[in-house]
Order: structure tokens, then sequence, then C-alpha cells
């Protein structure tokens, strides 16, 4: 089995492997900072966000305390301390989950404020109940300064938190940026180096069909000779090859046909010798027959050149059939010309082929003959030194010599060892074949 190159068809899949690769690249990239871009705004929103939030929920609570506070010791009502209670649940609550969270700025201030608050205030809580001055005298000395210091770094934590986001969205922003930019340049990248690859092969494709297209016209012209081949190892080197094999076969074909029987279109003497060469330079063993008619001239002149011509086409139909059917796929049957008839086959095949073309033969060829002639088996005509005499009917002789009988065989001297058996089987009565079974003269 012939191997193909591929090397267009490799170019072409690196090609598109080349721009999956950087494509595939910029894919991962993008899906890398995407993600990495999602965690770090989650981890914002979850925390940093929610610290701000958390943080002007403290201060507004502790805002509200110190207002109920002052309503308190004003209007000494006992359902405003139980408001307190419930601030200060919420406040509680609101600070756990402050301090659970890892906001990026520390948090040492206040959580020592939050957890002096929270001591003062049971103080507080103790007081309200049992002496409202006393109470009152500690929240203004002791809780509210508290308080405010705390609603104070509350406060600052504030503006330093909004500092923080506000820093980390530029940040966030840059390094979408940055790796759009990056993405892009991926993408382009492949690009660069993927369109010149393509548009190489591209244009070697181009090329290659151009040069194979005015080869076909040059081909079709009828100069078979050309050669195409002058291409790179590829696909297109191994089609314009066959286009050279393909104007060497429609030159062999143009000479058999030039050098064909008219009659017959058998081929002629030049595909004759070409087989005979070709054969006797293998070194196999083949056979060469040679058929001739007998008393054919005098047929001719007596019948006319009509009648004639179709004796020769007959036989050349008899000749083409049997050999097709009795012979090798390759034998060779050609017409020399006249009624001279050459067969190339095996030893082996040719002495049945000729026992049968004799008798197709005469099973035929007494139909072309008068009614009178052929119930005679003869007839009246006169030969070349103009003296009238007897003919018998057509007959046939087939001289057969193989290449076993030399030595060295060559064209001329089977050829010659041909035409030197035919002349004895003439002077034979009907149709005769004769096989040389001599060996190595």
């Amino acid at each position: 089995m012939e191997i193909v190159p591929r090397k267009v068809t490799h170019k072409i899949v690196l090609s598109h492997l080349l721009l999956l690769l950087f494509s595939l690249i910029a894919i991962v990239f993008a899906l890398t900072g995407l993600h990495s871009q999602t965690r770090r705004s989650q981890a914002l929103v979850a925390v940093e966000v929610q610290a701000l939030n958390l943080s002007r929920q403290l201060r507004g609570n502790l805002l509200a305390q110190d207002g109920l506070e002052k309503q308190f010791f004003i209007l000494e009502n006992p359902e405003i301390i139980y408001l307190l209670d419930r601030r200060q649940e919420v406040f509680l609550e609101l600070w756990q989950a402050f301090s659970a969270l890892p906001p990026a700025q520390p948090l040492p201030d206040l959580a020592t404020l939050a957890s002096r608050h929270r001591e003062e205030w049971d103080t507080l809580r103790g007081h309200l109940g049992n002496s409202p001055a006393t109470a009152e005298g500690f929240s203004r000395n002791t809780l509210s300064p508290l308080r405010d210091s705390l609603i104070q770094a509350l406060e600052a934590f504030r503006g330093r938190q909004e500092e923080t986001i506000h820093d980390q969205i530029i940040e966030l922003s840059t390094a979408g940026s940055r790796a759009f930019r990056l993405t892009l340049l991926l993408v382009l990248l492949g690009i660069a180096i993927g369109t010149p690859v393509v548009l190489s092969i591209l244009l070697h494709i181009h090329r290659s069909i151009s040069r194979l297209s005015r080869a076909t016209e040059t081909i079709g012209s009828g100069d078979f000779d050309f050669n195409p081949a002058q291409f790179s190892q590829d696909e297109f080197g191994l089609l314009a090859g066959r286009f050279h094999e393909m104007g060497m076969r429609l030159k062999e074909s143009e000479e058999r046909s030039l050098d064909a029987n008219p009659l017959t279109r058998l081929p002629g003497n030049l595909a004759i010798e070409r087989e005979l060469e070709k054969r006797i330079s293998t070194g196999q063993p083949f056979a060469h027959a040679l058929v001739d008619l007998d008393h054919f001239k005098v047929f001719n002149d007596r019948y006319g050149y009509q009648s004639g011509s179709e004796i020769i086409a007959e036989v050349g139909e008899i000749v083409r059939d049997l050999v097709s059917r009795l012979g090798n796929p390759n034998d060779l049957v050609g017409h020399i010309g006249g009624d001279d008839y050459v067969i190339l086959s095996t030893p082996e095949r040719m002495e049945g082929m000729a026992a049968a073309i004799i008798e197709e033969f005469d099973r035929r060829v007494p139909g072309y003959y008068s009614d009178e002639d052929r119930t005679r088996g003869f007839f009246l005509a006169t030969d070349r030194f103009g003296v009238e005499r007897q003919f018998s009917l057509m007959s046939m002789s087939i001289a057969i010599v193989c290449s076993e009988n030399f030595l060295r065989p060559s064209a001329p001297g089977i050829a010659a060892e041909c035409a030197r058996m035919k002349d004895n089987l003439k002077n034979l009565h009907g149709s005769n074949f004769l096989m040389d079974r001599r060996k190595g003269r």
C-alpha cells in the first residue's frame, strides 16, 4: 500500500491547533481572572461592606441608648427601662456579629471600649431600678463619656473602612482591566502567529491548484509529455505525479490509437514491439503466435475489397474474443496488417487458444463464400502468374514460438522463426497450428 504524504493536512491541523491553543490559554486566563475577581468581590461584600454596615448600626444603637437614658431621667417612666434593655441586647448581638468578622483594619480600641461599655451598662442598669438619681449621675459622669468615645471610635472605623472599600474597588477594577488587556493580548498574539501560518498554507494551496490547473490545460491540449511534478513532497506533489502518469498513459493510449488497425481496432506494430520487448526484458516465459490467412488474396480478388475487409474484421473479432475468454488478463492481440495477426500469451495457454481460434474460423468463414464455391470446396481464379487454377477455401495457419526456445530471445529472432514456421504451415492442407517445443537454441 502506498504511503500518501500528508504535509499540507498536517500544516492545516497544526495551524488550527495553534489557534486553538492560544484561544484556550486566553479562555483559561480570562476564567481564572474572573474567578479571582469574583472571590475578591464576594469577600469585599461579605466582610468589609458588612463590617461597615454593622459599625453604622452599632453607632445608631448607641445614639438611641443615649436618647432613651435622657428621656428616662426626665420622665422616670419604667417602660423606658425595658426599651433600654432591648437596645442593649441588640447592641450585644450586633457587636458579636461585628467582632466575628475579619475586617482589613484591626479592632483593639473598639474591642476595649465595647467591653468597658458592657460593664458600665450593667452598673447603670443596677442603679436604674433602685436609685434614678444615682443612675443619672453615673450616666453623666461615666457611661455617657465612654459611649461618646465608642461612637467616635466607630465613626473613625467607618471612615477608614470606607477608604479601604474604595481602595479595594479600585484595585479590583485595575485587576479586571489588566486581565482584560492580557486576555486580549493573548488572543491577538494567537491571531498574529496563526494568521501568517494559515495564509501561507492557503497561498501554497492556491499556487498548487493553479499549477495543477495549468497542467490540466496543457495535458488537455495534447502535450502529454508535460511534467508538472516540480512540487514539494506533499499531497499536491503526489497529485502532480499522478497528473504526469496520466499524461504518459494518455500519450501511450494516443499512440496505440494511432497505431491501431482501422478495421479491427487492434494494436498495431508499435504496441506489439513494445509488449514483446517488455516480456523479453522481464525474463518470464511467454509464447508468440503469428496468425495468417491462406488464400486471402485470391478471395479478395474474387469477392472484392469489401468482403475482404469484412473477413479481416471477422478474424480480428474471433481472435480477440477467444483470447479474452481462454487467455490471461494481460495477453495481447495485435494486428500487424493485412491478414497477419499476433498473439502474446503464456505457453500453457497458447495451444488451447490456437485450436479454438481455428475451429471458430473454420465454422464462420465459409459463410462468406457463394453457395456454389462453398459446396465445391474450391473456386477457380487466376494466380499471380496469370494462370487459372483451383484454389481451396480460405484456411488459417498459426505458428507458435516460445521464448524458452532461445538462449537469448530477441524480437527479430522470434519474428523470423514464426515467419519460417508459417511458410511451412501454408504448404499443408486446411487450417493448422504448430508450436515449437525445442529448448535453448
